[in-house]
């Protein structure tokens, strides 16, 4: 995580604020502040910061209801939060922790510190998020194995009824329109396979890093072709019916 992740420290002491703003800032982050929970809860949807650095004891809305507040919101419940909190509320500590907070620190504190417990913390997030990244990627190959399984499949039946058409034509002398029309039907068959995998491939692009509704799009294709499959075969049974 670079140095300039925005932090945004939350403390109704404005002196508090004001030393930790310029301590963080000379060390090349960002730092946004708010001086109660409320303001606290509006700063973090504004400013979307990287960590939070929250006081526990503040009139109103106390830091640890901040906290619970942003662990049952879908879009905050992984924002690293570390409480600040004074020597003697060990009960706050505790809560703090239950309710979601990542790290604590005990005023009167060395700024030091509170540097290395937020790098750290970052860090932690960023190697999270590398690994989710991961198995992401990794669960999207494996969905597109399995869909390649299935497509091959088709093509390899397809070529084997061309195939075995072809044979019983050639031991029974049979005449060759039995054969043409295998032969048209299946690869009518084969091409609905391949439009499929074309519209994958303009679809998947295993180098991206979004992949909302992949999983979705992969699915409806495989029905689709499901459906266009089981179209070609009702078309060609009605055709072979009529002679």
């Amino acid at each position: 995580m670079p140095e300039s992740a925005r932090i945004l420290v939350v403390d109704d002491l404005e002196i508090n604020v004001e030393f930790l703003r310029d301590e963080l800032t000379a060390r090349g982050f960002t730092v946004f502040s708010a001086f109660d929970g409320e303001q606290a809860l509006q700063q973090v949807v504004e400013v979307q910061p990287d960590l939070l650095l929250l006081d526990v004891s503040m009139p109103k809305v106390d830091g640890i209801s901040v906290l619970k507040a942003l662990r049952t919101d879908e879009d905050y419940r992984e924002l690293p939060v570390i409480l600040l909190t004074a020597r003697r509320e060990s009960e706050n500590k505790v809560e703090g922790l239950d309710a979601g907070a990542d790290d604590y620190i005990t005023k009167p504190f060395h700024v030091e510190e509170v540097v290395a417990r937020i790098r750290s913390l970052l860090r932690l997030r960023q190697i999270q998020a590398e690994v989710v990244e991961k198995e992401k990627r990794l669960a999207k190959v494996e969905a597109l194995h399995q869909t390649l399984a299935t497509l091959s499949h088709h093509i390899n039946n397809a070529t084997q009824a061309i195939l075995g058409t072809a044979q019983l034509c050639q031991l029974t002398n049979e005449k060759p329109d039995r054969l043409i029309a295998t032969c048209l039907h299946q690869t009518a068959r084969i091409k609905a396979v391949l439009d499929c995998l074309d519209r994958m491939v303009q679809h998947m692009d295993l180098r991206t890093t979004s992949y909302a509704g992949e999983g979705k799009r992969i699915l409806d294709i495989e029905e689709e072709l499901k459906q266009r499959l089981a179209q070609l075969d009702g078309n060609q049974k009605a055709e072979d019916s009529k002679q």
